[in-house]
C-alpha cells in the first residue's frame, strides 16, 4: 500500500475533528487536523514501516521538534527538518528520522472548476477579493440554446417555463452546495531530516489524495 492511499483511509476514518479538539489542536501549535505528529505518528509507526515508500527502512525515529541537536565526538550542530510534497517514485533509507506528515490544504483545478458536477452546474469554492478581502462563491450553469428551442418546438413548453427549470435547478443547487462543488485535492507533505531519504527524482509527479466531504462535528 502507498502512503497516500494509508493517508486517505486513515482521515476518511477518522472523520472531522469536532471544534474542541480544533481549538485544543490550534493551542498546541498545529495550523490544523491534517497534521500528523508527537504522539500520533508513534502510534502509526509499525502502519508505516509496512508501507511501499518505506519499504527498505528498519527505524522510523519520532522527534518532537523540526530542529534537534546533533554531536559528533566534540562538535555539535543543529539540524533543521526538510519539507518535501511526496512523489509517486520516493523512497526513504534505511533509518529515518521524521517530524511531520502533512496533507496540504485544498487545491482546486482551474479548468475543473468551469465543469459542471450535477444538472449542469457547479458551484466555486470560496474565493477572497484581493481589493477588499470580501469572500464570494461562484455558480455556474450551462444550458444550450438549441437544446431549449427544441423543447419549445417538441414540449410544447414556453419559454418562461423553461427559464422556470433552470431557476428552479439552480435554487436547488443553493440549497445543497456540497453536492454541486468541483473536487478538492490535497498533497502529502512530509518533514524528515537530512539523510532520511534515499531515493526521489526532482521531477517526479506529486501524489495528490481526494477525501470525503468533511463537515465539523
Amino acid at each position: 500500500m502507498k502512503l497516500a492511499e494509508f493517508l486517505k483511509d486513515y482521515f476518511d476514518k477518522k472523520g472531522p475533528s469536532g471544534e474542541k479538539e480544533l481549538l485544543a489542536r490550534h493551542i498546541a501549535g498545529y495550523s490544523d487536523e491534517f497534521i500528523i505528529s508527537g504522539e500520533e505518528l508513534k502510534l502509526i509507526k509499525d502502519k508505516l514501516l509496512k508501507l511501499d515508500e518505506f519499504r527498505y527502512v528498519e527505524e522510523i525515529e519520532i522527534t518532537q521538534a523540526p530542529t534537534t541537536m546533533c554531536f559528533k565526538g566534540a562538535s555539535e550542530r543543529v539540524e533543521t527538518a526538510v519539507t518535501m510534497c511526496l512523489a509517486e517514485d520516493v523512497v526513504f533509507a534505511r533509518k529515518v528520522k521524521l517530524y511531520s506528515i502533512t496533507l496540504t490544504p485544498e487545491i482546486y483545478d482551474p479548468l475543473a472548476m468551469t465543469e459542471t458536477v450535477k444538472d449542469d452546474i457547479v458551484i466555486s469554492p470560496l474565493f477572497h477579493d484581493p481589493k477588499d478581502f470580501t469572500s464570494y462563491k461562484t455558480i455556474t450553469v450551462r444550458w444550450s440554446p438549441e437544446e431549449l428551442q427544441d423543447k419549445i418546438v417538441l414540449e410544447k413548453k414556453t419559454e418562461v417555463e423553461l427559464k422556470d427549470d433552470i431557476i428552479s435547478k439552480v435554487r436547488k443547487a443553493l440549497d445543497n452546495p456540497e453536492e454541486y462543488m468541483s473536487e478538492a485535492e490535497r498533497r502529502v507533505a512530509v518533514r524528515f531530516f537530512p539523510g532520511s531519504l534515499s531515493y526521489g527524482a526532482e521531477d517526479s509527479k506529486s501524489v495528490t489524495i481526494k477525501l470525503k466531504n468533511r463537515k465539523l462535528s
